[in-house]
């Protein structure tokens, strides 16, 4: 049995997309390793039913507690008083140190892992492993598949990091990427950039879809119940990243005024205290936050509304994007409203499951939302074609593409 080891920095909780290769190549009889991120309370080793899943040791698995989720529960007049402890947690030079002894230890402990075991197949999650991926290929002699699902230069991680590992990732891209054995990308939108940024081509297209999901009507989350929200109104839900870039604000103000509309945001982000702190001061009643949930149990979570709303400003990943949250939405068949970037438009407009307006123009989101919470007739017909075409959109088309390459580098 080939061995594949899928090396990733996120802790494995939430990455649904991770969670879905691994799967796959698991069930095509691979003997497959996970490598994480210990975050704290995860467990080191955890076995699976289908494959390991190894969290390696970080500094920051030792203080990083979750709170329990509580968005408001930090107002603005609480964020003023800081206590000399919460100076010195957030002091900058310390965050600086833990930031460089965790990629320190990690990808020490990653590269003896690599070593070691001997893997016939190495697969890297984006620029923050490839450096490493790639190091242990040249002394195994392994091929390395780079699995890259978005344009790292646009990602949150990328923004929100010092120049000079803005410039270590960069130049690991491009040096190291022409010279690995495939690179896997979510859009044609995307290949067509990726090959035209570091001059290759055969980048593969493997799109960020789900399983089929046959929803079940006993598991639909009540969302009117759980919100206390009348049965007339309609529900619009927001799940994923809470940020501003994702146009979250935007959909408070396009909603926050219109009868019988309440909107529900499901998800953690950057922004998600400013967000709640906003709703509070500006005393708007319409907009509820609910817990994030496992991968497994967003698609009968979201269920429960009517309308899925991706409401993204540019960015180069998001225009290039079909966004896994779309998907998530047809699954759970919901109608949806959108920005009207190329693969989102393609989907939403393409499909009929609902409308789409200019990124960032709140009244013109305004409109789409009153058109479509007001004419029964054309929600329910973007419903049924969510149900209707859900099938086109599943991973199970897509993980072909996926086990094909994998067969033709190392066999089975």
């Amino acid at each position: 049995m080939k061995k594949i080891i899928f090396v990733t920095k996120s802790s494995m909780r939430f990455d649904s997309r991770v969670k879905k290769i691994s799967n796959s190549l698991h069930n095509a009889g691979y003997d497959l390793t996970v490598v994480a991120e210990k975050k704290y309370k995860d467990l080191s080793y955890k076995e699976h039913d289908t494959y390991l899943l190894k969290r390696l040791f970080t500094v920051s698995g030792l203080y990083a507690k979750e709170d329990s989720f509580n968005p408001i529960s930090q107002s603005y007049s609480t964020k003023k008083r800081k206590s000399l402890k919460s100076i010195i947690k957030n002091c900058k030079l310390r965050i600086l140190i833990i930031v460089f002894l965790n990629r320190i230890i990690w990808n020490t402990l990653c590269f003896i892992e690599l070593v070691k075991k001997r893997y016939d197949l190495i697969i890297a999650r984006d620029p923050n492993t490839l450096i490493v991926t790639y190091l242990a290929s040249i002394i195994t002699r392994k091929p390395v598949f780079y699995e890259c699902h978005e344009i790292w230069s646009s990602s949150n991680l990328y923004l929100n990091s010092s120049r000079f590992m803005q410039w270590v990732w960069d130049t690991a891209e491009k040096l190291i990427t022409p010279k690995l054995d495939c690179v896997l990308i979510t859009t044609e939108t995307k290949k067509r950039i990726m090959e035209e940024k570091f001059n290759i081509s055969g980048v593969v297209v493997l799109r960020h879809t789900l399983p089929l999901y046959e929803l079940k009507q006993d598991e639909i989350c009540d969302l009117h119940a759980e919100f206390d929200i009348p049965k007339t109104n309609k529900i619009l839900i927001y799940h994923g990243q809470v940020s501003r870039i994702r146009g979250v604000f935007d959909l408070v103000e396009a909603a926050r005024s219109l009868a019988n509309v309440s909107v529900v945001f499901m998800g953690m982000g950057n922004d998600i205290v400013e967000l709640a702190n906003y709703i509070e001061d500006e005393q708007i009643n319409n907009v509820f936050f609910k817990k994030p949930v496992p991968p497994e149990q967003v698609v009968p979570s979201i269920a429960g509304a009517d309308i899925g709303v991706q409401p993204f400003h540019y960015t180069e990943n998001i225009y290039s994007e079909t966004s896994n949250k779309l998907f998530e939405c047809m699954m759970a068949e919901l109608a949806c409203i959108g920005i009207s970037f190329p693969e989102i438009k393609a989907v939403i407009e393409g499909k009929q499951i609902g409308l789409c307006y200019e990124s960032g123009n709140v009244d013109m989101l305004r409109k789409q939302i009153e058109l479509l919470t007001t004419d029964e007739e054309l929600l329910a017909k973007s419903k049924a074609n969510s149900k209707k075409y859900k099938r086109e959109f599943t991973w199970e088309e897509d993980e072909k593409i996926l086990l094909e390459r994998v067969y033709e580098t190392i066999g089975n």
